[in-house]
């Protein structure tokens, strides 16, 4: 009786708090690999909020080294090692819409990323001010973009990634480089 409990319960705690996966509206191309990584950035939206629409980027990274050790990558929150441009159909840049911040941040951490795989966490912030009905809202480290409502263009996001690890003897697989991530399209029409 007590395993039935037991496995009851764990299924239950499983599915009460199993974040939701939310499915790619848009994804870019792979940048050119450095030091056997690959990434790429992808575009969703999550539900509204204060009927304003909330976009979500997500970061896909990928170890096509041919080595079979993991990769370990740092992912410093505290300094930006990402750098998001967001652009009309033009390229012209668009620029930041003010808001403020409230956002409290993760300490820095190692990704391992094993041989032949991908990973694909999100790198949106939330936190920032949501104006009332406005659009869509996109928030990333050092950028908040609002794009409004009645927009019939498409606008493209790109970024890099720069990553100059600390030396430490415990990870003697850090990968060091930078990646030019290319766009990844936020559709006028989603």
């Amino acid at each position: 009786m007590k395993k039935i409990l037991l496995l009851v319960f764990v299924f239950v705690n499983y599915f009460s708090f199993a974040g939701s996966i939310i499915e790619p509206i848009s994804t870019g191309n792979w940048s050119e690999p450095t030091n056997g990584l690959r990434g790429r950035l992808v575009f969703s939206e999550d539900s509204k909020f204060y009927g304003t629409e909330m976009g979500v980027i997500y970061l896909e990274l990928q170890n096509i080294s041919g080595v079979g050790n993991p990769m370990e990558i740092y992912f410093d929150t505290m300094h930006s090692q990402l750098h998001f441009q967001l652009t009309d159909i033009n390229n012209n840049p668009i620029k930041d819409s003010p808001s403020p911040l409230d956002q409290m941040t993760p300490d820095s951490y190692w990704i391992n990323l094993p041989h032949d795989s991908t990973l694909r966490f999100r790198v949106s912030w939330n936190g920032y001010g949501i104006p009332k009905d406005t659009g869509l809202a996109i928030g990333v480290p050092e950028h908040f973009w609002i794009i409004p409502a009645n927009s019939t263009n498409n606008y493209f996001l790109s970024a890099s990634f720069d990553v100059s690890p600390p030396n430490n003897k415990d990870h003697i697989h850090a990968w060091k480089g930078g990646l030019v991530l290319p766009n990844v399209k936020i559709p006028a029409d989603r």
